[in-house]
C-alpha cells in the first residue's frame, strides 16, 4: 500500500520536488504520485506550473558563446586578484560592503549610545563639608597623641584582617 505523499509546499524538501518535477528528473512512480497530489491541491499545483514557466522561459535562452582563450583570461585575472594587496578589495566595485546597508545599523548603534548616556544614573555629588580651622587643629595636636593614635589603628588593622597563615592553608 502506497504511502500518501506529504505536501510540498509545507515540506521542508518540497522546493526540491518541485526543481525535479519542473526539471523532469523524477523517477516514474515519483512524478506519478506528484501529479496525483497536485491535482488535488492549488497552492502545490500554482507553484508546480510556475516552476515550469521558469523551466520553459530558460529553455528559450541561448547561451553565449564562449571565446577560445576565456580560459587563460579567466586563470590571469586570478593570479592577478591575488597578487593585489588586501586593502584594494575594498575598493573594488564588487565588495560586499555597502554603506546603504551599514547607515541603519550605524543610526541604531548611536542612538543607543545616546540613550545610555543620558539613562546612566549621575552620582550625587559629595556634600562638601565646612573647611576645619586648620590653624586652631594644628596648635591643638600634641605629636604623641598623633602616634598613639596610628599605632592602635594598625593594631585594629591586624586584629580585623585574617592571619596569613590561615590565608594560604596553614595552620
Amino acid at each position: 500500500m502506497e504511502t500518501p505523499m506529504s505536501c510540498p509546499a509545507n515540506d521542508r524538501r518540497g522546493s526540491e520536488r518541485f526543481l525535479s518535477y519542473a526539471a523532469g528528473v523524477m523517477s516514474v512512480a515519483e512524478r506519478a504520485a506528484f501529479e496525483s497530489h497536485i491535482a488535488d491541491c492549488p497552492d502545490c499545483r500554482r507553484i508546480a506550473e510556475e516552476q515550469k514557466r521558469v523551466w520553459s522561459a530558460l529553455d528559450v535562452l541561448a547561451a553565449p558563446e564562449i571565446p577560445s582563450n576565456f580560459d587563460d583570461k579567466l586563470y590571469a585575472r586570478i593570479a592577478a586578484e591575488e597578487r593585489s594587496p588586501w586593502w584594494q578589495s575594498l575598493l573594488h566595485p564588487g565588495f560586499s560592503f555597502r554603506l546603504s546597508a551599514a547607515a541603519p545599523v550605524a543610526a541604531a548603534c548611536a542612538a543607543l549610545a545616546v540613550m545610555l548616556v543620558m539613562r546612566t544614573p549621575q552620582p550625587a555629588p559629595a556634600p562638601v563639608p565646612p573647611a576645619p580651622a586648620t590653624a586652631t587643629m594644628q596648635q591643638n595636636l600634641d605629636p604623641n597623641q598623633v602616634e598613639q593614635t596610628l599605632d592602635d589603628l594598625d593594631m585594629l588593622r591586624q586584629l580585623t584582617s585574617p592571619a596569613p597563615e590561615a590565608v594560604n592553608g596553614q595552620s
